[in-house]
């Protein structure tokens, strides 16, 4: 499940969760009909009542939770109302947190057991442990790749789970996330309904500074499992368009060029873009050419910064004029382009911001989405910060959104930068063709609704993008 949400939430951002529909897969394909799998990842505005009812009516005897750096409270109220109305439950973390700071979980909210990396094979293999009474046994629990798990001596932490072979993982568990059960893709985030994400690849080689998949194993799914998953969410599900969420998919160019040739072949028609971003570095004409081709028509660029200074620091590996280069081709191709931007690195100067900003407004960005930087766990650039004394307290940061953290580690205090940030997204937005070109894509009920919903929380300086 995913945690709990305050009830002061909205139900527009719910979207099927890959990670853990892969999970319930893999439990499914080991256990077959032994076991009950249910997934919370939507509808998470419960009550205490509500949420112990759900308890109750299901007497779960294991729960894992996928926990996030943002969200420290939400993740202790929903691991207290377990533990206070199902104590014999087994609790069990994972997450991109887990992934960061291992022993996080265990050590400050008290788990049984986490799961470091990716879990579809070390997770069955953890409750049939626990199942068949070996859960004491450290010789068979020091075994399970990525298991985080305590001894006498205290936490232990096995190496991270990698799945070198993607041939081998099961599809999603879409019959316990059916697309047409999310209001989001009912927005400006998809042109047709249902829609939902996918992956095509994991990991990437990239180094950038800041986040925390950078240098990590890049791993590509069979093409034919890819197009096979489609027709299953199409036949079934009544798939119209998909969402690609791989930190680089284009990493690969050979491979998305084959990809995109085997989606015009089986799959014409079908409408899909790139949310979860790009490398500059991976966009060229024959990418591009082929993308739009095969359906795709929008791609979000990881920018970051326009200043040369702050782009080698974060060691992105590419220059301003290849960023306006990218963009061009990404326009040139019929695509539209929406750029990332991180304001308030380390080192930043108000001429850095200057840069961003005069970039931002000249490139023929359709959207962007300024963040104000928070120095994430386990990445590159969170360990120097607290090598130098600059960061102390992890679970400040667990309390933020990026409107949120009190960044002070640059020349401004932290209000002036939401002040920044705030401008950078109004000076951006507010302009003639931009607010024309957003208006046009509101064509229906749900999606006027969504863009009423989303001017409000723009207005008053919640979001920085649309």
């Amino acid at each position: 499940m995913l945690p709990l949400r305050n009830e002061a939430g909205n139900d527009f951002f719910y979207v099927p969760d890959l990670g853990l529909g892969y999970l319930a897969s893999g439990l499914r394909e080991h256990f077959g009909e032994r076991v009950e799998v249910q997934l919370l990842i939507k509808d998470l505005r419960l009550s205490d009542e509500q949420f112990v009812e759900y308890l109750h009516k299901h007497s779960f005897d294991f729960v894992g939770i996928k926990l996030f750096s943002d969200a420290i409270d939400n993740i202790s109220r929903t691991v207290n109302l377990i533990r206070n109305f199902l104590p014999e439950v087994r609790l069990i973390a994972g997450g991109p947190h887990v992934n960061a700071v291992p022993r996080h979980a265990l050590d400050v909210f008290k788990f049984d057991f986490a799961i470091y990396g990716e879990g579809e094979e070390s997770l069955p293999k953890l409750i049939d442990c626990i199942v068949n009474g070996t859960s004491n046994n450290n010789e068979i629990l020091s075994q399970i790749d990525g298991l985080v798990w305590r001894d006498d001596a205290g936490i232990r932490v096995n190496k991270r789970a990698v799945m070198d072979d993607l041939r081998h993982i099961p599809e999603p568990c879409w019959k316990l996330m059916p697309p047409g059960m999310f209001k989001r893709y009912e927005t400006r985030y998809c042109r047709a309904y249902p829609a939902t994400p996918i992956i095509l690849t994991r990991g990437c080689r990239s180094h950038c500074t800041f986040c925390l998949q950078a240098n990590s194993s890049f791993r590509k799914r069979p093409i034919e499992s890819i197009i096979s998953e489609i027709e299953v969410l199409r036949s079934e599900y009544g798939l119209k368009e998909f969402h690609v969420l791989d930190d680089n998919c284009a990493y690969d160019e050979d491979f998305i060029i084959s990809f995109c040739e085997r989606l015009i072949l089986c799959h014409p028609g079908i409408l899909w873009r790139i949310p979860g971003g790009i490398c500059v570095n991976s966009i060229n004409h024959e990418v591009c050419t082929k993308m739009a081709k095969s359906g795709c028509y929008e791609v979000w660029i990881g920018i970051e910064s326009g200043s040369q200074k702050i782009l080698n620091a974060m060691r992105k590996g590419i220059t301003v004029d290849r960023i306006r280069a990218a963009i061009s081709l990404v326009k040139k191709s019929g695509m539209k382009a929406g750029g990332f931007f991180i304001l308030g690195y380390p080192g930043e100067s108000s001429e850095d911001r200057r840069q961003t900003l005069l970039l931002a407004l000249s490139l023929p960005l359709d959207y962007v989405k300024f963040t104000i930087f928070i120095p994430q766990p386990g990445t590159e650039i969170f360990n120097r910060l607290v090598e130098e004394g600059r960061i102390n307290d992890i679970n400040s940061i667990m309390r933020c959104s990026d409107n949120e953290f009190e960044n002070n580690l640059i020349d401004i205090s932290s209000q002036e930068l939401r002040k920044v940030h705030r401008d950078f997204s109004l000076r951006f937005y507010l302009r003639p063709h931009i607010i024309m070109g957003i208006i046009g894509e509101y064509n229906s009920i749900s999606k006027i609704n969504y863009l009423l919903y989303a001017a409000k929380q723009f207005i008053f300086n919640k979001r920085s993008s649309w």
